[in-house]
This record gives structure tokens, C-alpha cells and sequence, in this order.
């Protein structure tokens, strides 16, 4: 399998998420695709991984789409590890694999962005899922907690000039499969307060930002 990335500094979260969706397309067979979309987001972000994507990090965002708004919340703390896959003296098969928690939030409520992606406001409830996972042993994903009803909100002022960004991946398997996203957008990093659960949400650096994107799958 060949797979190649080209990420622009200011993609941050939803190029991540629309990443997930492209690389499950594999899973596919004998079909063409061709989809394009757009959306506008606000978003604001914490934390650091590492180069095998583990770490503790997170974000909440706000999202403008076609069909509506959507609102959502993320958090890893998990890191990648070798985990054998049931032959102790055949490290040939072994895998990397997640151990931590992962929490997911998606919920209701008003998303508004300035044409000029200078401001942006965020507002809502919550449904929040921690669920924790051990690939090593089969476990990719128990529900250990969930919180309901939890509000959110953002107040974002963009600091500095549009950002031009692109980002292509492309995947293929010789007479199996093609795959191929470019997704591009115009952004501005923000700064401004972010609260959840009532209580201030500390983050690293906020973006507001208007997006597009293209995706071109074939299978034999």
C-alpha cells in the first residue's frame, strides 16, 4: 500500500476528521465515487501527539454545513504500543495499537461565522462518551462514562490574515484500488474563550476557518 500526505499548518482538526472517512474507503470494492463538499468551522484545540499519533489532546469545534450545523467535542489520552498478536515468538505479525481513553461529544445548538472568518460564535449542549480501549486486547472501544446535557460555547476574534492551505492525500493498491482527497480552504487562527460545562475550557490556539473538499475513489 502507498500512501502519501501534504498538510497545510493551518488544517488542524477537520482535516483530520475528513482523513478517517478517506481512509476507510478501502473497504469498498468494485465501485467509483466522486464527492465534493464545503463547510465553515470554528474551532479551538489542545495538547500535542506524538509521531505514532498517540497523546493527550482534544478540541471542540462548531461546524456550518449544507445540511445544518453540528457541534462536537474530541479527546484522546492514549498512546501506541506494540502489541502482540497471539504469537509471542513471531514478532513478524505484531501491531501498534491503542491503550487510553477516547471521548467523543456531538450535540445541538448555533454556529455563526463571518463571511470574512474575522469572528465567530459557538453555543450548545453536549451528549459527552468516554470510551476506553486496548487493541492489544481486542477492546476498541467500552463506554466507561457519559454526560448529558453538557453546555458549550466559543467567542473567537480572528489575530491575524487569511491563510491560504491545501492538503492531498492519495492511496492505492496495485489493480485493487484508487483513492485520492484534496481538500482546501482559507483560515485564520483566533483567540477568545471557550467554556464547557460551565467552567473555562483552556486551549492552544483556535481557528476559524471556511473549507472544501474533493474525494475520488475506484475499485476493481
Amino acid at each position: 500500500m502507498n500512501g502519501s500526505r501534504r498538510l497545510g499548518k493551518a488544517a488542524m482538526v477537520v482535516v483530520v476528521a475528513l482523513a478517517w472517512v478517506a481512509l476507510a474507503a478501502p473497504g469498498m470494492a468494485g465501485s467509483v465515487s466522486n464527492n465534493s463538499g464545503s463547510n465553515m468551522t470554528a474551532q479551538v484545540v489542545w495538547g500535542i501527539g506524538d509521531e505514532n499519533g498517540g497523546g493527550h489532546f482534544g478540541g471542540i469545534y462548531g461546524d456550518i454545513e449544507s445540511s445544518g450545523t453540528m457541534i462536537g467535542l474530541w479527546e484522546q489520552d492514549a498512546q501506541v504500543v506494540p502489541c502482540d498478536n497471539g504469537t509471542p515468538g513471531d514478532p513478524s505479525d505484531d501491531f501498534m495499537g491503542y491503550i487510553g481513553t477516547m471521548t467523543n461529544g456531538d450535540g445541538t445548538g448555533s454556529v455563526t461565522i463571518s463571511p470574512n472568518l474575522q469572528a465567530a460564535r459557538v453555543t450548545g449542549v453536549l451528549t459527552i462518551t468516554t470510551m476506553e480501549v486496548d487493541y492489544c486486547a481486542g477492546n476498541y472501544g467500552v463506554v466507561v462514562a457519559t454526560r448529558e446535557e453538557v453546555p458549550v460555547s466559543l467567542e473567537l476574534r480572528s489575530t491575524g490574515n487569511p491563510m491560504p492551505w491545501v492538503d492531498v492525500f492519495s492511496d492505492r493498491l496495485a489493480h485493487i484500488y484508487n483513492m485520492h482527497q484534496n481538500i482546501h480552504g482559507m483560515s485564520r487562527y483566533a483567540a477568545g474563550t471557550a467554556m464547557l460545562g460551565g467552567q473555562p475550557y483552556p486551549f492552544d490556539s483556535g481557528l476559524i476557518s471556511n473549507n472544501h473538499w474533493t474525494d475520488h475513489y475506484n475499485s476493481h
